[in-house]
């Protein structure tokens, strides 16, 4: 297996992803109240990107800030950090990005916002 791919389970391993996936049908729902009915294509990607980008931001940062006190705990201390798979470089990294991921779509969401609010007349053009 190339070294790549042997980092990127690390990272899954790192963030659960597979606790982010068995979130996903709890924002979906919560994405079917926003809209009052079925969310577009588009929506359902940024809703399902925000969730798998807050959850591995969260795991990250907790991972990393728990990480001497799992070294010292017999059930954690196998994880990535305290194990020396991940270093703590490489984990600020992938924090640094996720955020970086996220500032993105919250740019995204302040765009669409103000294309909605133009088109109802509510704000963003100039003064009559």
């Amino acid at each position: 297996m190339s070294a790549t791919a042997v980092n990127a389970r690390r990272f899954v391993s790192l963030v659960k992803l597979e606790h982010t996936v068995f979130a996903l049908p709890f924002a979906f729902v919560g994405a079917i109240l926003a809209v009052d009915g079925i969310p577009s294509l588009s929506q359902v990607v940024w809703v399902t990107l925000a969730m798998v980008g807050a959850r591995s931001l969260a795991m990250a940062l907790n991972r990393l800030i728990d990480a001497e006190i799992d070294a010292r705990n017999p059930r954690t201390k196998a994880r990535e950090i305290p194990a020396g798979l991940l270093t703590r470089g490489q984990v600020v990294a992938f924090f640094d990005r996720a955020r970086a991921y996220r500032a993105m779509g919250k740019l995204r969401r302040a765009r669409a916002d103000l294309s909605r609010a133009r088109r109802l007349g509510l704000g963003g053009g100039s003064a009559g």
